[in-house]
């Protein structure tokens, strides 16, 4: 819908995507399936998440999300909220199961999910939104909100790691290379306006 959005209120971006031999395509599937979830979630619900949650206990995953979501502006803007929107939940699923493999799986369902629609909901949504994609789209959110409301809360004393971490500060360092990866992700977005708006 947002690329939709963009292609008809700012412009079309266009793109020369080569056509991929069966041999590309299989290790696109792999990559996508299987390696991008295992990198990505090390990653972001591993590493950066359990920083933010030294932090910002209950609420770190949130701020996750977003910088994931925000990493997606790679693959284009229109991937920005719904990457965040995903990232916000496999974030909350290790909140609440302690456990990074239930992102994992997460995020290979979402991403064979994907694959697998892309090609046929792609040529469908060229010019407009059929009202029976609305539906099924509030449905699954619906229902997948009803499934994350359901996990259980992984034991573990909020006091216990506040007070463990009460001494440490956010370096100075960690804040400037945040700042920097932001004006750099951003400036890709406002290449990818500037390209649709045929300025460049």
């Amino acid at each position: 819908m947002i690329s939709l959005f963009l292609d008809n209120h700012v412009g079309i971006l266009v793109l020369e995507i080569p056509k991929l031999s069966v041999y590309q395509s299989l290790l696109y599937v792999i990559a996508t399936i299987i390696i991008a979830p295992i990198c990505e979630e090390i990653f972001f619900r591993g590493f950066i998440q359990k920083a933010y949650d030294g932090r910002f206990r209950k609420y770190g995953f949130v701020i996750v999300g977003v910088i994931f979501g925000y990493y997606h502006i790679l693959n284009g803007i229109a991937n920005v909220i719904p990457a965040s929107i995903l990232g916000i939940s496999m974030g909350y699923l290790v909140y609440k199961t302690g456990s990074i493999s239930t992102s994992m799986i997460f995020h290979a369902m979402a991403n064979l999910s994907a694959i697998a629609f892309s090609g046929v909901l792609g040529t469908m949504l060229r010019t407009e939104i059929p009202s029976w994609f609305h539906i099924l789209s509030i449905t699954g959110l619906f229902i997948s909100l009803l499934l994350l409301r359901c996990l259980k809360v992984e034991p573990k004393s909020d006091d216990i790691i506040e007070e463990s971490l009460e001494e440490k500060k956010t370096s100075w360092l960690a804040l400037v290379l945040l700042v920097i990866s932001a004006l750099y992700l951003t400036t890709i977005g406002v290449f990818e306006l500037l390209s649709r708006l045929n300025l460049i």
